[in-house]
Protein backbone atom coordinates (compact mmCIF):
# COMPACT_ATOMS: atom_id res chain seq x y z
CA UNK A 1 0.00 0.00 0.00
CA UNK A 2 2.69 2.40 0.85
CA UNK A 3 4.36 2.11 -2.73
CA UNK A 4 1.28 2.88 -4.47
CA UNK A 5 -0.54 5.39 -2.41
CA UNK A 6 3.28 7.31 -2.25
CA UNK A 7 2.99 6.60 -6.07
CA UNK A 8 -0.41 7.93 -7.05
CA UNK A 9 0.62 11.10 -4.49
CA UNK A 10 4.56 11.55 -5.92
CA UNK A 11 2.57 11.51 -9.37
CA UNK A 12 -0.16 14.07 -8.86
CA UNK A 13 2.22 16.79 -6.91
CA UNK A 14 5.84 16.66 -8.18
CA UNK A 15 6.48 17.21 -11.81
CA UNK A 16 9.08 14.27 -12.00
CA UNK A 17 7.93 10.85 -10.62
CA UNK A 18 10.56 8.92 -7.57
CA UNK A 19 12.88 6.73 -9.37
CA UNK A 20 14.41 5.98 -6.13
CA UNK A 21 12.88 3.95 -2.95
CA UNK A 22 14.86 4.69 0.70
CA UNK A 23 14.26 2.52 3.68
CA UNK A 24 15.80 4.57 6.39
CA UNK A 25 14.42 1.93 9.39
CA UNK A 26 13.69 -1.82 8.81
CA UNK A 27 14.54 -4.55 10.56
CA UNK A 28 14.42 -7.25 8.01
CA UNK A 29 13.59 -6.89 3.61
CA UNK A 30 11.23 -9.05 2.20
CA UNK A 31 12.82 -11.39 -1.15
CA UNK A 32 9.98 -9.72 -2.72
CA UNK A 33 11.12 -6.00 -2.23
CA UNK A 34 12.42 -5.28 -5.67
CA UNK A 35 9.60 -6.90 -7.15
CA UNK A 36 7.56 -4.74 -5.37
CA UNK A 37 9.95 -1.37 -6.25
CA UNK A 38 10.01 -2.19 -9.85
CA UNK A 39 6.09 -2.28 -10.32
CA UNK A 40 5.73 0.93 -8.02
CA UNK A 41 7.90 2.73 -10.87
CA UNK A 42 11.02 2.47 -9.23
CA UNK A 43 14.51 1.58 -10.66
CA UNK A 44 16.73 1.94 -7.38
CA UNK A 45 16.89 1.10 -3.86
CA UNK A 46 19.29 2.65 -1.07
CA UNK A 47 19.08 1.68 2.95
CA UNK A 48 21.29 2.18 5.69
CA UNK A 49 20.04 -0.38 7.93
CA UNK A 50 22.00 -3.36 6.81
CA UNK A 51 25.16 -1.79 7.50
CA UNK A 52 24.46 -1.99 11.59
CA UNK A 53 24.83 -5.69 11.81
CA UNK A 54 27.49 -6.60 14.21
CA UNK A 55 27.51 -10.32 13.38
CA UNK A 56 26.76 -10.62 9.49
CA UNK A 57 28.74 -8.05 7.73
CA UNK A 58 27.08 -7.84 4.34
CA UNK A 59 30.07 -7.73 1.25
CA UNK A 60 28.67 -4.94 -0.96
CA UNK A 61 28.08 -1.65 -1.11
CA UNK A 62 26.44 -1.52 -4.55
CA UNK A 63 24.74 -4.44 -6.33
CA UNK A 64 21.98 -5.83 -8.01
CA UNK A 65 19.46 -7.09 -5.73
CA UNK A 66 17.53 -10.05 -7.24
CA UNK A 67 14.28 -10.54 -5.87
CA UNK A 68 12.70 -13.69 -5.54
CA UNK A 69 10.98 -13.56 -8.70
CA UNK A 70 14.01 -12.75 -10.75
CA UNK A 71 13.60 -8.80 -10.73
CA UNK A 72 16.77 -6.92 -10.41
CA UNK A 73 17.18 -3.46 -8.60
CA UNK A 74 20.17 -1.18 -8.41
CA UNK A 75 20.91 -1.55 -4.71
CA UNK A 76 23.43 0.94 -2.70
CA UNK A 77 24.57 0.99 1.14
CA UNK A 78 25.95 3.92 1.21
CA UNK A 79 29.20 2.87 3.47
CA UNK A 80 29.93 6.10 6.04
CA UNK A 81 27.25 3.09 8.20
CA UNK A 82 24.80 6.73 8.92
CA UNK A 83 22.17 8.60 7.76
CA UNK A 84 23.23 11.59 9.67
CA UNK A 85 26.67 12.53 8.90
CA UNK A 86 28.19 15.36 10.03
CA UNK A 87 30.51 15.92 6.94
CA UNK A 88 33.60 15.88 8.88
CA UNK A 89 36.64 14.21 7.16
CA UNK A 90 36.63 11.27 9.71
CA UNK A 91 33.39 10.26 8.30
CA UNK A 92 34.55 11.03 4.39
CA UNK A 93 37.89 8.85 5.35
CA UNK A 94 35.66 6.16 6.73
CA UNK A 95 32.76 5.97 3.79
CA UNK A 96 36.28 5.33 1.80
CA UNK A 97 37.55 2.56 4.38
CA UNK A 98 34.23 0.73 4.70
CA UNK A 99 34.23 1.05 0.70
CA UNK A 100 33.47 -2.60 -0.71
CA UNK A 101 33.36 -2.68 -4.53
CA UNK A 102 36.87 -0.71 -5.14
CA UNK A 103 37.40 -1.95 -8.68
CA UNK A 104 33.73 -1.95 -9.99
CA UNK A 105 33.29 1.75 -9.23
CA UNK A 106 34.49 4.83 -7.37
CA UNK A 107 31.25 6.07 -6.58
CA UNK A 108 29.16 6.26 -3.63
CA UNK A 109 26.84 8.42 -1.22
CA UNK A 110 27.35 9.86 1.66
CA UNK A 111 23.98 10.87 3.56
CA UNK A 112 24.29 13.89 5.99
CA UNK A 113 21.88 15.89 7.87
CA UNK A 114 21.28 16.93 11.40
CA UNK A 115 19.06 14.70 13.39
CA UNK A 116 17.63 11.46 13.03
CA UNK A 117 15.36 11.95 10.19
CA UNK A 118 14.87 15.50 11.10
CA UNK A 119 16.57 18.79 10.40
CA UNK A 120 18.24 17.91 7.23
CA UNK A 121 21.67 19.71 6.49
CA UNK A 122 23.37 22.80 8.19
CA UNK A 123 24.96 25.37 5.94
CA UNK A 124 28.64 24.69 7.77
CA UNK A 125 28.14 20.99 6.88
CA UNK A 126 27.64 21.56 2.92
CA UNK A 127 30.54 23.94 4.07
CA UNK A 128 32.54 21.47 5.33
CA UNK A 129 32.22 19.08 2.27
CA UNK A 130 32.11 21.83 -0.32
CA UNK A 131 35.96 22.19 0.91
CA UNK A 132 36.81 18.76 0.36
CA UNK A 133 35.63 18.62 -3.25
CA UNK A 134 39.11 18.30 -4.02
CA UNK A 135 41.67 17.90 -1.49
CA UNK A 136 44.67 16.11 -1.80
CA UNK A 137 44.78 12.80 0.20
CA UNK A 138 40.84 13.08 1.06
CA UNK A 139 38.31 11.11 -1.36
CA UNK A 140 36.93 13.32 -3.91
CA UNK A 141 33.36 15.06 -2.63
CA UNK A 142 31.24 15.71 -5.27
CA UNK A 143 27.61 17.24 -4.27
CA UNK A 144 25.01 16.51 -6.27
CA UNK A 145 21.80 14.37 -6.31
CA UNK A 146 21.07 10.98 -5.57
CA UNK A 147 19.45 10.28 -9.48
CA UNK A 148 23.20 11.64 -10.23
CA UNK A 149 24.72 9.18 -8.53
CA UNK A 150 22.84 5.87 -9.08
CA UNK A 151 23.44 7.40 -13.10
CA UNK A 152 26.62 6.66 -11.93
CA UNK A 153 26.79 3.36 -10.60
CA UNK A 154 24.24 2.15 -13.50
CA UNK A 155 26.98 3.16 -16.24
CA UNK A 156 29.28 0.86 -13.69
CA UNK A 157 26.73 -1.63 -13.67
CA UNK A 158 27.46 -4.08 -10.64
CA UNK A 159 27.19 -7.38 -11.39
Amino acid sequence: FFFSSRRRHTRSSLVSWARRCVQETAFGYSGQLPQIIKLSGMRYFLTQKMCWSRFNKFPHTSFNWKGIDGTKILTHFPPADTYCGNGDVEQVLRSQTNFKDKGRTNCSLYLYGEGDGGGGPLAKMIEKLHIMRDVDGIPKVVMGSTAVSYTHLRAHETR
